[in-house]
């Protein structure tokens, strides 16, 4: 597991580097207002820079996010009225990936809602880009039942990695816990009912930059302790309890979490990077 961390670290650190990259090279769009899509930010939004931060981690950047609200508009509106925008087709899967990295939390106004409902009848020509703008307008639960009514489109390709992060999602809300254990208060039950449809946080790579627990201890003064037993109550989808297990080889970490669903999070993450 801790070869498959390694791996999973250095994709963290060069999504990091690539996101110093970006804001470098575009250090100047930063520095003005941004109020709509100008030819500067097509050029950008095409920019593998962009797409590969957008597409791999959560983009805490308010410009940045103001940006991706601007494409996905100017997007959709292309192919709902059957304007070529295939060109951008790696553009609209990395706005999706970022859409379900936040839970689908981006405000859409009544026009974009409008332009989803026309995508039914855009040209066939442009159905890889309309069932990605789909997912880039969906929650959570709606997003997997697109990918769901969609398979065979998302088998093509052009949406591989967004098919494959649907499909991780899917495996996850449709595989139950072995430990999962009955609560019982109502409280417990609407707080593992939000989980499961909103496992938090979603993560694809990791930076693995928790503290060595020995360390701290010596830096407080207090006794080390060399193979430490770490409890994370609450540990949601596990990133905290991946980044303490790397920096602390040594130690046991035990997760747990009221959410089945964040616990199979964790595992299935593990899964798939070993």
């Amino acid at each position: 597991m801790l070869e498959a961390l390694n791996d999973k670290y250095l994709e963290g650190q060069a999504v990091e580097f690539l996101r110093i990259q970006f804001f470098a090279k575009y250090r100047k769009v930063f520095a003005k207002p941004i109020e709509s899509l100008t030819e500067e930010l097509e050029l950008m939004i095409a920019d593998p820079l962009f797409i590969a931060i957008v597409s791999r981690g959560i983009t805490p950047h308010h410009q940045l996010e103001k940006i991706i609200l601007l494409a996905r508009k100017e997007l959709l509106y292309c192919i709902a009225n059957n304007l070529d925008a295939r060109a951008y087709q790696p553009t609209i899967n990395a706005i999706a990936c970022q859409n379900l990295l936040n839970d689908g939390v981006y405000f859409q106004t009544g026009e974009e809602q409008a332009l989803i409902s026309a995508l039914a009848d855009c040209d066939k020509q442009f159905a890889y880009a309309a069932v990605a703008l789909k997912i880039c307008y969906a929650n959570f639960e709606q997003a997997l039942s697109i990918w769901a009514e969609n398979k065979t489109l998302f088998e093509h390709v052009s949406l591989k990695q967004l098919g494959d992060d649907l499909a991780f999602y899917a495996s996850v809300a449709s595989s139950p816990s072995s430990e999962e254990h009955e609560v019982a208060d109502e409280t417990s039950l609407n707080v593992q009912s939000f989980y499961a449809e909103n496992p938090y946080p979603k993560y694809k790579v990791v930076k693995l930059s928790a503290l060595n627990v020995s360390q701290c201890m010596a830096r407080l003064g207090l006794e080390q302790v060399e193979k430490p037993n770490i409890l994370i109550a609450g540990c949601g989808t596990g990133l905290q309890a991946i980044e303490l297990a790397y920096a602390n080889k040594d130690g046991h970490v035990t997760a747990i979490d009221i959410s089945p669903t964040s616990l199979n999070y964790a595992k299935k993450w593990h899964q798939n990077t070993s």
